[in-house]
């Protein structure tokens, strides 16, 4: 889509493609505005619905809001050129959509685009809008503080986790899709003090800057801060790219406290946003890339098709063992063990490398308790282990059930290493303790 955008569309073009993503944002908010009456036609994420935030097509609250602000300032800037009272309209709808979505992180964003659309019209004062924004965000962050907020408080404690972790590599990095698996490693136990569900398992830290620094290290983070920086400096410094410097300011800002980057949709939005603007700025770019464009592009299109296929087919793979591993939490945490274990089976079935369907059967196992249980529970604990090592404290449950089973010589091997990789292991046995004798 970027290639295709910077090579063949004109400006005129890429301002009827602003006008076409307008009116595809309606259908997009006429369901949001349906879930805000609680009806949610998809099921998707009623947990959402129960807190009162709406998501639309996009899953996910925060990602919503990216998009709404994306429409919002989009719109109103054609309500400037144009003068015509729907493109205010359809900003107005959006400003209502995104409170609808009751996202912190995009309403901090929205603040910050505010403040930059604003200075674009006003721009001698520039420095003033600038403070005044300053002061306005430091209001909203020390009322949340004053709040003690979930949020705030539990994206500080991943903050605090995730850096400790970068401070072994903080050059290279661990590695690409590499968080899941490591952050277990470091993280303290009271971050799920904070939390009213017990969440096993953590995508990602919560910000997009943290976790390319997790990923890459300090190259990887640093590419992407330069090339952003020179692509808003060149943006700003065009009055006809101005509000493209806004719209990824505010997306930036926005991946500062929730990732909406780790979701398809938002960075698709990103780079388009990226490629409209180009196409606005640098016109000479277009000879250029014209003049390698056919065995440039046909090598690009023939490398998509075929990366694309392998990524469907693992797709669909993934998508499938995410529903059935779903539907086995929902019968786990009703107390349906039998359809529970069903449906852990089925999610292995369709994607066997995913340590947490394996980590869950066994607890799901060690629960039940009986001895031919037991050696379920060890047999897949033991494959979590070859997969991600010690992923959720898995030592400590091997201990506990090799225990149970009477081999404690093993059972002691297990309880050493559980220790030496997590120094908070007497943090569960606690845990466990309690447990029982409740």
């Amino acid at each position: 889509m970027f290639l295709y955008v910077m090579i063949n569309l004109t400006v005129p073009q890429v301002i009827t493609l602003g006008k076409l993503i307008l009116i595809i944002s309606i259908p997009i908010f006429i369901y949001g505005g349906i879930q805000l009456s609680g009806w949610d036609i998809i099921h998707s994420g009623n947990e959402y619905l129960k807190q009162g935030r709406i998501y639309s097509f996009f899953f996910n609250p925060n990602d919503l809001a990216l998009f709404t602000n994306f429409i919002f300032f989009l719109s109103l800037s054609y309500y400037k050129k144009y003068k015509k009272i729907r493109f205010l309209l359809l900003s107005l709808i959006a400003l209502f959509i995104l409170l609808g979505t009751k996202s912190g992180s995009g309403g901090v964003a929205f603040i910050l685009g505010g403040f930059l659309f604003l200075s674009i019209i006003f721009p001698k004062y520039r420095f003033y809008w600038g403070c005044l924004f300053m002061i306005f965000l430091l209001s909203v962050f020390g009322l949340i503080m004053a709040q003690r907020g979930e949020s705030l408080f539990y994206r500080l404690f991943l903050w605090r986790d995730s850096l400790k972790a970068i401070k072994l590599h903080p050059v290279r990095g661990w590695g690409l899709g590499s968080f899941q698996y490591v952050f277990p490693y470091f993280r303290k136990p009271d971050i799920f003090m904070i939390l009213k569900t017990h969440q096993v398992e953590f995508i990602h830290p919560e910000n997009y800057f943290i976790h390319l620094l997790f990923q890459g290290g300090v190259i990887y983070l640093s590419s992407f801060l330069i090339a952003n920086f020179l692509l808003l400096t060149k943006l700003f410094s065009n009055r006809d790219g101005q509000i493209y410097g806004v719209l990824i300011s505010l997306f930036l800002f926005q991946n500062l406290f929730s990732e909406t980057f780790a979701s398809f949709l938002p960075f698709i939005c990103y780079v388009l946003v990226i490629a409209m603007g180009l196409v606005r700025i640098t016109p000479f770019l277009k000879p250029i890339i014209v003049e390698m464009k056919f065995p440039f592009l046909l090598m690009s299109v023939f490398c998509f098709i075929i990366v694309s296929l392998i990524i469907s087919i693992v797709g669909v793979r993934l998508f499938v063992a995410d529903i059935y591993l779903n539907r086995a939490i929902y019968n786990s945490q009703s107390i349906n063990f039998a359809q529970a274990e069903k449906f852990y089976k089925k999610s292995i079935s369709w994607n066997y490398f995913s340590p947490l369907a394996h980590y869950l059967l066994a607890n799901l196992y060690l629960e039940k308790g009986d001895q031919e249980d037991l050696y379920r529970a060890l047999q897949y604990y033991t494959d979590v282990e070859n997969m991600a090592g010690d992923y959720l404290q898995v030592y400590f449950f091997k201990w506990i059930v090799l225990h149970r089973l009477g081999d404690d010589a093993f059972a002691d091997r297990y309880f050493q290493k559980a220790f030496r990789n997590d120094p908070y292991i007497f943090y569960w046995i606690h845990k466990l303790f309690l447990f029982n004798d409740s």
